[in-house]
């Protein structure tokens, strides 16, 4: 497993390229048709905004969920607890998250960070059900039975939506 270090700024970016790729795809694009969303981006974030770049990180993640749910095939980068609140214009702050080499853990990671989760309490459900202290350690059966008990306290809380198979 190895630890990685990126910027709030990097999240934004995605999100961003996201958006504007969803906005396009509904048929109004956000930079011609800006009033159109702001209705929009005003209720997700429960006070009133100006535009896109007056979000926090969570109220994007927010607004890609929205167009998720609407059936749009978006994958959003998830969004770590301690930078929540970031906006542009805010200075830029690091974190640090580790990368598991096997794709299935690293989707439990992120939907466990995307319900709001610490990854050390996902270790915790981990020991609790299989006496194992990590997700890596388990056997491939005991890891499908982790992510499905993971995916379904996602879908509980309704940050499943892109993590379904069609």
């Amino acid at each position: 497993m190895k630890k990685t270090v990126k910027k709030a700024s990097d999240i934004y970016s995605r999100q961003n390229r996201l958006l504007h790729k969803a906005f396009a795809a509904s048929g109004f694009p956000y930079n011609v048709d800006k009033v159109v969303w702001i209705a929009l981006m005003t209720d997700i974030a429960g006070r009133p905004v100006g535009g896109l770049s007056e979000l926090t990180l969570i109220e994007r993640h927010r607004l890609i969920n929205h167009f998720q749910k609407k059936g749009m095939k978006l994958f959003s980068p998830a969004v770590p607890v301690k930078i929540r609140g970031w906006k542009k214009g805010d200075p830029d702050v690091e974190y640090e998250f580790r990368q598991d080499d096997d794709p299935q853990i690293r989707m439990m990671y992120a939907m466990w960070a995307e319900m709001g989760y610490a990854a050390k309490t996902l270790r915790g459900l981990c020991w609790k059900r299989f006496k194992r202290d990590d997700p890596r350690w388990l056997s491939n059966e005991q890891l499908m039975t982790l992510f499905n008990i993971v995916r379904a306290r996602a879908k509980q809380k309704g940050v499943a939506v892109y993590y379904q198979r069609n």
